[in-house]
């Protein structure tokens, strides 16, 4: 027996933020927002309510692609279309030349 997760309602995700609410104050106008010690999912939802609060674009930085998918899985529940991931170039730090240089 198979079960397909369901996209959590709006209710489902203010109810969720508002065990967030230390954050509740952030202004991302002031500069960069540096976010430490949430786990799983939680990156996300905070990342999708300051959009959604400012309406101002949030940019998600992870550690490897794998981090980069499930946040763009999560972010696109969240956000819907919202959302895009910025593909990294797999580079030796040592190569001569640099991606960039061939587009």
């Amino acid at each position: 027996m198979s079960t397909t997760a369901t996209p959590p309602t709006g209710a489902e995700l203010e109810s969720t933020l508002g065990r967030l609410r230390a954050f509740e104050n952030l202004d991302p106008s002031t500069g960069p927002v540096h976010v430490h010690k949430l786990v799983g999912s939680s990156k996300r939802l905070l990342a999708a309510h300051l959009f959604r609060k400012h309406q101002r674009s949030v940019l998600y930085v992870t550690a490897n692609e794998d981090r980069a998918e499930a946040a763009r899985q999560d972010l696109k529940i969240y956000l819907g279309e919202k959302s895009f991931h910025l593909v990294g170039h797999e580079t030796d730090p040592y190569q001569s030349k640099h991606p960039d240089t061939e587009t």
